[in-house]
């Protein structure tokens, strides 16, 4: 079964605006660089590979480090916004007959490759659509969808409900897994100090 991982990105540079009150523009993109960077590696890690890691961003600089991990990149117009970027990511990931997609932020500091194998180990029969929902049950962190048009990707507020409603209502069968490296997302001021703690405590 062929199977790609998408993996949107706002902005290196500009991303992750809520962070702006504690981090300047530059640490900002140095986050986010290490971040896709720690997303291509736990993907290419993955054994069996999955066959094709697709990036899809607004950002130059973002597709060119994607590139330069051996990454398929498809460039997103600015203001396009996440689902139409995702939606335009799997029409491509369809046309190539692929099977399934796994949707990964990269706003997730503590995945490991042992993570990603669950997804795809409950995702093995289509039609299917695996959610891994944030610690608050509230967000999407990670969606493996077979086929790959299973449901339209609907990130943003609420899209744990979202997701998991349009896959009941798909009739295909609903994984929902909560996996504590994936649970935490990088995402506000909250977030970065409760990963610092983490750092230190696994000193």
């Amino acid at each position: 079964m062929s199977l790609w991982a998408i993996v949107p990105v706002k902005s290196l540079q500009n991303g992750k605006t809520r962070l702006q009150r504690v981090l300047s523009e530059e640490a900002r993109a140095e986050l986010n660089r290490s971040l896709l960077i720690h997303t291509l590696e736990v993907l290419q890690a993955l054994c069996p590979p999955i066959e094709q890691i697709l990036v899809t961003s607004p950002d130059a600089a973002a597709l060119a480090l994607a590139r330069r991990y051996g990454a398929r990149t498809l460039h997103e117009s600015h203001g396009a916004g996440l689902n139409q970027a995702l939606s335009s990511a799997i029409l491509l990931a369809k046309e190539r007959r692929v099977h399934g997609v796994l949707i990964l932020p990269i706003d997730l500091p503590q995945m490991q490759p042992e993570d990603v194998k669950a997804i795809l180990y409950h995702g093995q029969q289509s039609p299917v659509g695996v959610i891994v929902p944030d610690r608050r049950l509230k967000g999407t962190n990670a969606l493996f969808l077979s086929p790959p048009d299973l449901i339209s990707p609907a990130f943003g507020e609420a899209s744990f409900r979202h997701h998991s409603q349009a896959v009941r209502e798909s009739g295909a069968r609903l994984e929902i897994l909560i996996l504590e490296r994936l649970a935490f997302d990088l995402d506000t001021p909250e977030d970065l100090i409760y990963y610092h703690e983490i750092l230190q405590n696994s000193c």
